[in-house]
């Protein structure tokens, strides 16, 4: 039995050995191919623009974040210690609203974060377009 190589007629990279010139060879399995991946876009205004507005506004944030934290631990410390009652429910519901408030603070600094701070103003001219002539009147024969 014969095997056949088949060959894709108008796509020269499928033949064996296309890569490495010759067409009578067999395409080899580590060889270096002629192309490269897409490389990943980069938006350098991310993480380096505005670093002390930033430094700023994160050490402004991390304070009410870390006073939700504890009132959390409070509450769910309290709420554990009665097993029933309503010290120990209200205890639980401070738990959860701190929790809550010490995740949307986490947010609220990972956004500040990676928002770019370019405080540069920025001229943006906007033209408006030329008026076109009045159309010519146009009169009526009678």
């Amino acid at each position: 039995m014969q095997l056949k190589t088949v060959a894709f007629p108008g796509q020269t990279g499928w033949k064996p050995g296309a890569a490495l010139g010759a067409a009578s060879r067999p395409m080899q399995a580590h060889q270096r191919m002629p192309w490269k991946p897409v490389g990943l876009p980069q938006n350098p205004n991310l993480g380096q623009s505005g670093g002390a507005t930033k430094t700023v506004a994160l050490g402004a944030l991390l304070l009410p974040t870390a006073a939700a934290a504890a009132v959390s631990f409070v509450g769910f410390r309290l709420g554990s210690k009665d097993d029933d009652g309503f010290v120990s429910t209200l205890g639980y519901i401070v738990g959860v609203l701190g929790g809550l408030s010490a995740f949307l603070g986490i947010l609220a600094m990972l956004g500040v974060a990676v928002t770019p701070f370019d405080l540069a103003p920025k001229t943006s001219e906007v033209s408006l377009p030329a008026q076109l002539p009045a159309p010519a009147p146009t009169t009526k024969p009678i």
